[in-house]
């Protein structure tokens, strides 16, 4: 199953998930938008990565290992 975008929730006293998501993906990527998940805790964030074409669903799975 390819994909146009995903959703990762993580956590930010992690390492910074936008730097690992681009090293991952390297120009596969169209746009990252990060936002505050306020309902969980202060230090949560929802990513949501857009790409340039479809991609397979596989690598988006290991993204969210790096979350």
């Amino acid at each position: 199953m390819n994909l146009r975008y995903c959703i990762i929730k993580g956590n930010m006293r992690k390492k910074k998930p936008v730097d690992a998501c681009k090293r991952t993906l390297r120009n596969r990527i169209h746009s990252i938008d990060i936002k505050r998940d306020s309902f969980e805790n202060s230090s949560a964030f929802i990513l949501r990565v857009s790409f340039k074409k479809m991609i397979d669903r596989r690598i988006t799975n290991h993204l969210s290992f790096l979350s």
